[in-house]
């Protein structure tokens, strides 16, 4: 009996394609090997313009300061590009060797089902071994977060679950829980679980969300500002208005100083410890 039109080709122009290996589909007129060799260049040369700006404005946004330098300017110009071109590696190396491996599979069977490809494609995670390891924990929880959506709508084609049950956009609430843990580690407790963020990120958030850091006193990660105020102002010490703020700069950072001096003679311990610092949150508050 001769093999049917595949479903997933109706309204395609392939919609009469009746073979038994979906690679004359994939790639007419040439061979497996061939099309790989030609797609993969071409796929490196699409990959490019999309990794470019991942790496091109978190540089922007980290190393402000240091781009204006001009002995550190060339050295992050080199990474920026460097990462950007590994990036694509990866992402042509995905795609290459995802195809490829559901050739192997139309070939060994003959034929094609969702097994199948379920069984070869799994060869386009290799290419996570051309980036960075601290990038592939990243990519597992991109991938991780699209594979839960894909078995949600499995599910629903299965008929184990009803397809109005599901939420339409599940990578939205992912997404939302995801932000919802960043925002809770970066400003809850008065920012007393920011040192779970890498310096980097944590300069990133610093930068959106206005906060800029405090060298002095040793804190490592400081309050917000308005805390901050709150917390001088209540120590005594006067602090200029946000609207003069930024022309009162080394006045405040002086009063920073004199509080610091003030826990000193106290007999506070230094600053580095952020549960003594008086701007740490008090034990005895409701």
């Amino acid at each position: 009996m001769p093999p049917a039109p595949y479903k997933s080709l109706q309204n395609t122009r392939f919609k009469h394609f009746k073979g038994t290996c979906p690679c004359e589909v994939l790639h007419p007129g040439q061979s497996c090997n061939g099309f790989m060799l030609n797609f993969f260049p071409d796929a490196y040369l699409r990959a490019i313009p999309v990794y470019l700006p991942v790496y091109v404005f978190p540089a922007l946004l980290v190393h402000r300061k240091r781009l204006l330098d001009p002995k550190l300017a060339p050295d992050i110009g080199r990474r920026v590009v460097q990462g950007a071109l590994r990036s694509s590696l990866f992402l042509s190396l995905y795609c290459t060797l995802a195809w490829r491996g559901a050739c192997v599979g139309f070939q060994w069977s003959n034929g094609a089902s969702g097994a199948l490809l379920a069984l070869t494609c799994w060869t386009g995670g290799l290419a996570t071994l051309a980036e960075k390891k601290s990038r592939r924990m990243e990519l597992a929880h991109y991938c991780l977060a699209r594979a839960i959506e894909s078995f949600a709508l499995c599910l629903s084609s299965w008929g184990y679950v009803r397809g109005d049950s599901l939420p339409r956009r599940t990578d939205v609430i992912i997404f939302s829980a995801a932000t919802a843990a960043i925002m809770h580690c970066y400003s809850d407790s008065h920012g007393r679980h920011r040192d779970v963020f890498k310096s980097k990120y944590l300069n990133v958030l610093d930068f959106v969300f206005g906060n800029t850091g405090l060298e002095v006193g040793s804190i490592k990660h400081v309050p917000s500002t308005s805390d901050l105020i709150n917390r001088l102002q209540d120590a005594g010490i006067r602090v200029p208005s946000r609207h003069t703020m930024s022309n009162h700069t080394a006045s405040f950072l002086g009063s920073l100083e004199n509080l610091q001096a003030l826990g000193e003679q106290d007999g506070n311990t230094p600053r580095s410890d952020m549960s003594d610092s008086p701007f740490a949150p008090s034990h005895d508050s409701t």
